[in-house]
């Protein structure tokens, strides 16, 4: 794993672009908070606060494929400075709308989420392009594995600043993020020369395997074999996700100490991170079988929540730390097959779609995973979690199985 890290680092202009890559997505991971806890000074309502925030996740996700597209067929820098231009001006607005025009902001956070700056796409499109193919699979479970620090550094950071400055400051912050991330990353890329637009007769760069096929007229990328069932499993394991985060939420709140919730989702993200880094050095299970384990993986938190146990708070940790340790090589799995399988010259509007479907995943599963809560407790949120993570498992299933390289002597790190 050491050596493989090294070799990634020893790569020209990729540790430049891979640090501006993830400094241009911090802000995204910070807005919720902020962003909730300035408008519930609006109107005192929490309530609202999630309308205003809904707004600006459905205008992200829905917008997240044609993002993806414009990158596909334009120079991503270019892209980056308008969106990031745009958006942060959008959450400006947002914290300096008055508390009497209340109303207007969800219609502002909408537009907003239109403008997220596609950071996530050009990342995922542009790293695995600066490197060998025997080294792409590890470069995606890194890409899964550093995105757990941003989940990590975001919300810490907006709490620290609304703490410190106050809710409006702290979305201020955020656009500063957002601009500051955005242009630092365009200029990246441009730098590293992998602004332009992949080819779409681009072959794999060691030739061991064939490129993937143009998308078909009827349908686009997602009639792609393989594509949407990627897609799908991507946020059948977001609503297990997001149902988790509340379920920790509410247990938390009930026993009174509702900072453990932040403690024990840090545990959560720390495990992923680990998880991750161990699979960035290649081997292990193919894409069903990290999928399978994420999925017992959040099972096996559920018999220590509430009603099938109190949940002591060590106890817990200990169980999701195991757990996350299996999250990013999940999706590190299913970054690196979709890929393989996307066609060059469509695969940031793949991407796009992964964006989507969390999102829809996050609004589908947030207000089921709420009923659980209230009727029958986390653990019944958490086996919510776990039903869908298995979902997900039959859904890649589906996915193709890849043509094994003409040399043998080449891993083929994604393997079913």
């Amino acid at each position: 794993m050491r050596a493989m890290l090294a070799e990634l680092l020893r790569t020209p202009r990729l540790p430049s672009v891979w640090a501006w890559s993830l400094l241009a997505r911090l802000h995204v991971t910070a807005t919720g908070i902020a962003l909730s806890l300035h408008v519930a000074g609006w109107t005192d309502s929490y309530l609202w606060a999630g309308v205003v925030s809904a707004g600006l996740a459905l205008g992200s996700g829905a917008a997240g494929p044609l993002r993806g597209r414009a990158v596909d067929r334009r120079p991503s820098a270019p892209i980056l400075v308008i969106t990031g231009v745009l958006y942060s001006a959008g959450l400006a607005a947002l914290a300096f709308l008055p508390p009497s025009l209340w109303w207007l902001g969800p219609v502002i956070a909408l537009a907003t989420g239109l403008f997220l700056p596609p950071a996530t796409q050009v990342s995922r499109v542009v790293l695995p392009r600066m490197v060998p193919e025997r080294l792409r699979a590890s470069v995606y479970s890194m890409e899964a594995a550093m995105q757990e620090l941003l989940f990590i550094a975001g919300p810490v950071g907006a709490a620290a600043a609304v703490s410190l400055s106050g809710a409006r400051a702290a979305v201020l912050l955020c656009a500063g993020m957002a601009l500051a991330g955005s242009l630092g990353f365009a200029w990246s890329v441009r730098r590293a020369g992998v602004s332009q637009p992949e080819r779409p007769d681009a072959d794999p760069a060691d030739g061991a395997r064939p490129a993937a096929s143009a998308a078909p007229r009827r349908g686009g990328v997602l009639a792609v074999p393989g594509v949407l069932p990627l897609a799908a499993a991507y946020g059948l394991l977001g609503v297990g996700f997001n149902a988790l985060d509340l379920a920790l939420v509410a247990w938390a709140r009930d026993r009174g100490t509702p900072g453990l919730a932040g403690v024990l989702a840090l545990v959560w993200a720390l495990g992923s991170l680990v998880g991750g880094l161990y699979a960035a050095r290649g081997g292990g299970p193919g894409l069903v079988g990290r999928v399978l384990l994420a999925a017992v993986g959040q099972l096996a938190v559920a018999p220590f929540l509430p009603p099938l146990m109190a949940g002591h708070p060590v106890v817990l940790g200990a169980a999701l730390l195991v757990s996350g340790t299996t999250i990013a090589p999940a999706i590190g799995a299913i970054y690196t097959r979709l890929g393989e399988v996307a066609p060059a010259g469509r695969r940031a509007e793949a991407f796009g779609w992964l964006s989507t479907t969390a999102t829809t995943g996050a609004a589908v599963g947030a207000p089921l995973a709420g009923a659980l809560l209230d009727g029958l407790g986390p653990a019944a949120a958490v086996a919510l979690a776990s039903s869908t993570a298995w979902v997900g498992v039959l859904v890649v299933r589906r996915v193709p199985k890849l043509p094994r390289p003409a040399d043998e002597s080449v891993r083929e790190d994604a393997r079913t």
